[in-house]
């Protein structure tokens, strides 16, 4: 029996026939779709094609991942990478974490959402306490875990315990890949690489972290 493409692989295959100005066009349209797969794939197509686009570029946040805030309509969408590069993808800039969440992120993190202002704290035995404040939000935290040498994972159970905690009501959705897109040929994961988002400290490209993403801890959350 032949095998078809599922709809959101055939769609973003189909893409790949159009010219550019159309393709773009249509690539764009897919940021606002219902369907995480088709939402995620078109992104994926967007910043292989230009990974300095304002659109996609995003931030690299040190060693820990790279943080992509779209500007696109549509539901609210957190997609978190595990079998590629760390990176977490935020469709939509208004992502709210709910007032009295108490979350982990990591062994020496902890998160503490007090009304609109989320306290991210830092202890480590023998060091200083650590401490932020920032605006109750995904990225506001994300960044702020990060700034306090939190790591990928930590960054992904901080998301973990606000979703299964109903705090981040945006839906939570990891490795949301078209069925063509499972498995990423050498010459693809050579390009991510080379391509991925320079740190604010250095002009030359950099790799987030390899491996980061195989040790976050597993869910059973999916698209």
């Amino acid at each position: 029996m032949p095998r078809f493409a599922s709809p959101p692989a055939a769609a973003l295959s189909a893409l790949g026939t159009l010219d550019d100005a159309n393709g773009s066009d249509a690539r764009r349209s897919l940021l606002t779709s219902a369907s995480a797969e088709t939402r995620y794939g078109g992104f994926q197509r967007l910043w292989k094609i230009d990974p300095t686009s304002s659109l996609v570029r995003g931030e690299r946040l040190g060693d820990a991942c790279s943080l992509h805030v779209l500007d696109v309509k549509g539901p609210p969408l957190v997609h978190v990478s595990r079998s590629r590069r760390p990176e977490i993808v935020l469709f939509g800039t208004e992502h709210p974490v709910g007032d009295g969440l108490r979350a982990e992120a990591g062994p020496t993190i902890v998160v503490v959402v007090d009304g609109p202002t989320a306290i991210i704290s830092r202890f480590v035995a023998g060091d200083p306490d650590q401490q932020s404040e920032v605006p109750a939000r995904v990225d506001t935290i994300i960044r702020a875990i990060a700034e306090l040498g939190g790591t990928y994972p930590d960054i992904v159970q901080f998301l973990q315990q606000g979703s299964s905690h109903h705090a981040i009501t945006s839906r939570l959705v990891f490795d949301a890949l078209a069925e063509e897109d499972v498995s990423m040929s050498v010459h693809e994961e050579a390009s991510a690489r080379i391509r991925d988002i320079p740190s604010a400290s250095t002009d030359e490209d950099a790799p987030a972290g390899d491996g980061a993403a195989d040790a976050a801890p597993p869910t059973d959350e999916s698209s």
